[in-house]
């Protein structure tokens, strides 16, 4: 699969279901963001973010366990290794079992994803990456 490159890049949404995905992915558009999407399967998430290379994954804290599962086979690569993953939404449990299966995870409220996405990609204002 060829992911076609838009202003701000790539961004890969692993767990988000129904009305807040497509509410979460219909404002990462607005901004300029191509947004893919798996709900369903770890496994295939895991396996659409190696061939995709998004810029950044978001994982969301209502799965936590799913999210978590990802972005542990995503540290474990060498090849996705430094790949920004942010957690949206994640209560104190909920960032502690993310935090034990994986590193380096950056847990941010929805209302902050935006811009936290367009620091960890470098985007800033004028959309381009260093």
């Amino acid at each position: 699969m060829s992911v076609e490159r838009h202003a701000r890049g790539v961004v890969f949404l692993v767990g988000w279901d129904g009305e807040l995905a497509a509410g979460l992915a219909g404002g990462l558009r607005a901004e300029g963001w191509q947004v893919e999407l798996e709900s369903v399967d770890g496994g295939e998430a895991y396996r659409r973010i190696r061939e995709a290379r998004p810029d950044a994954v978001v994982i969301t804290a209502a799965r936590p366990s799913h999210g978590a599962e990802v972005a542990r086979s995503l540290r474990g690569t060498r090849a996705t290794r430094e790949l920004p993953i942010l957690c949206v939404d994640a209560d104190e449990n909920a960032r502690e079992r993310i935090a034990q299966k994986a590193a380096a995870i950056r847990f941010v409220a929805s209302s902050e994803l935006p811009a936290a996405l367009a620091e960890v990609t470098r985007q800033g204002v004028a959309g381009a990456k260093p």
